[in-house]
């Protein structure tokens, strides 16, 4: 991953749409292009992202707190209405950090 994608994803990334979980949809599709692997939904709770493909992540309700320490980034917001918002924690700031950028 590209320094200036990893510094947008740490910041925060806001997605936004006029339909039902478009917003959510759009979310979950661009963090699989990156290379993320997305929890099932859960209602009222943010959902838990993992760098890697192909992971399978429990629901929010099922973490562990160290799970929840250790993800590497959440969704959060209005899934049905939108807008929600991604955010990669330091975990995965690590995680996904070219190795130069890593130390």
């Amino acid at each position: 991953m590209d320094a200036i994608t990893l510094h947008a994803l740490s910041i925060g990334r806001m997605f936004a749409a006029s339909e039902p979980f478009k917003a959510y949809s759009d979310c979950v599709a661009r963090l699989h292009e990156l290379g993320f692997s997305v929890a099932p939904m859960q209602h009222h709770s943010p959902t838990a992202v993992m760098f890697g493909r192909d992971l399978r992540i429990q629901k929010y309700r099922n973490l562990s707190p160290s799970d929840k320490d250790n993800t590497h980034g959440w969704i959060e917001g209005d899934f049905r209405s939108g807008p929600v918002h991604f955010k990669l924690t330091a975990a995965g700031r690590r995680a996904v950090a070219p190795k130069e950028m890593a130390t």
